[in-house]
C-alpha cells in the first residue's frame, strides 16, 4: 500500500519526565498512540488522508459539545 498523503511523527522521552496518565486522554486508537519500553515513552502521532482522518463531522450535538459556531 503506498503512504500518499501519509504523516508520522514520533517523540521518544525519558519515562521519569512523562507522566502517561496525563497523555493517555489524547490518545486515539490508530492516529495517537502511546508506548513504553524499559526506559522510555514513545509518544506516535499518525495522519493519513487517506483513512479520512481530514474529515471534520458537524452538526448541532458535535457543534454544541466543542464549542463551534454555526451558521
Amino acid at each position: 500500500m503506498a503512504n500518499w498523503g501519509s504523516r508520522q511523527l514520533m517523540f521518544r522521552f525519558p519515562k521519569s519526565l512523562i507522566n502517561l496518565a496525563v497523555l493517555e486522554p489524547y490518545c486515539i486508537e490508530d492516529f495517537i498512540t502511546v508506548s513504553t519500553n524499559h526506559d522510555s515513552v514513545i509518544l506516535d502521532i499518525n495522519i493519513s488522508e487517506e483513512d479520512g482522518s481530514c474529515w471534520i463531522e458537524t452538526g448541532e450535538g458535535y457543534s454544541r459539545r466543542y464549542g463551534i459556531a454555526t451558521g
